[in-house]
């Protein structure tokens, strides 16, 4: 099955430090999720276990990526090569 950025969001639900915010592709994971490196540490274990992607580096993680959909885009659509055209909007 191909990531799609509500997949990636129903993953963020379940592990977002702030479970009192709505998750959006626009949602910033450290500002409006309060992402620390405990989350972004299950993070890389959902990742893993979903897509098959390990070794999420902190370089991949620049303050413009650290939206939900920079994130989607840089950590899985590029990892994986695929288009961009997996995925809604929530």
């Amino acid at each position: 099955m191909e990531p799609t950025i509500d997949s990636l969001i129903s993953l963020l639900e379940e592990i977002a430090p702030r479970q009192d915010q709505l998750i959006t592709s626009a949602s910033h994971l450290v500002d409006d999720l309060d992402f620390d490196a405990m989350a972004f540490s299950r993070l890389g274990v959902l990742i893993y276990e979903r897509y098959g992607i390990g070794g999420l580096s902190s370089a991949a993680m620049s303050p413009e990526s650290l939206t939900v959909e920079g994130f989607f885009r840089r950590c899985v659509v590029d990892v994986l090569g695929l288009s961009e055209s997996g995925g809604g909007d929530r």
